[in-house]
């Protein structure tokens, strides 16, 4: 391989947790069009993840039912990323279990009747790193984290641009488009904000524009 040349990145492996094995094997069937993932399993019952868990998954895609079986197997550090799939009413019974949910490795919720383009767009988000949550999720978890004192931090025009299209969930890649500017300068505003705020991941970072910065995390995409 030359030097110049580019290695691609190996696909992301896969496994889907869904009570319902058909709308499992609808799921793979999606996700198997993408060439960035493999499905390496799926599996309708928790005590399988055991088992799943010797392919060594980078993530797994899970409805609610199958996650509470195995929640207590879970691990943020040890485990695979997790996106949970959810049910409308989810939300109101689960606002104070979204900080539980994270260390249990959980990066992402996406409702079970989002269309099949989106559910693609949040696995290539959790695949760059980033994470996939709705507005109001990330507004209940703000509240759960809020500072009893707001501190005085100043944001240039381009770095309100830039997180209050971070908080909608868009990659850096996305922002770049639509600010028409490099997706390194995109890194750079992202990582002068880490500062600013004293935080060291993106999670971390949205919280607190939410905190701090609220009219931000509400400006609407286009």
């Amino acid at each position: 391989m030359s030097a110049g040349k580019k290695q691609k990145s190996a696909p992301l492996k896969t496994a889907i947790g869904c009570h319902n094995f058909l709308l499992g094997e609808g799921l793979g069937k999606i996700l198997s069009e993408e060439d960035a993932v493999k499905v390496i399993g799926i599996f309708t019952e928790g005590r399988d993840y055991l088992e799943i868990k010797k392919a060594e998954p980078n993530l797994m895609l899970l409805d609610f039912p199958v996650f509470c079986e195995m929640e207590d197997l879970l691990d943020q550090e040890k485990g695979p990323k997790v996106l949970l799939l959810t049910g409308r009413d989810f939300l109101p019974a689960s606002e104070g279990r979204i900080n539980q949910l994270i260390d249990k490795g959980v990066v992402g919720i996406l409702a079970h009747f989002t269309p099949s383009s989106l559910l693609k767009k949040a696995i290539r988000s959790i695949s760059d790193g980033e994470l996939w949550f709705d507005r109001k999720t990330m507004s209940n978890l703000a509240a759960q984290n809020s500072r009893s004192r707001r501190r005085n931090i100043h944001l240039t025009k381009s770095e309100q641009e830039i997180v209050g299209l971070l908080c909608q969930g868009f990659r850096n890649k996305e922002i770049a488009q639509k600010l028409d500017i490099a997706e390194q300068t995109v890194k750079s505003h992202c990582n002068k904000t880490y500062k600013k705020f004293g935080v060291t991941d993106r999670l971390q970072l949205v919280l607190e524009v939410h905190n701090h910065f609220p009219e931000l995390a509400q400006v609407k995409a286009e």
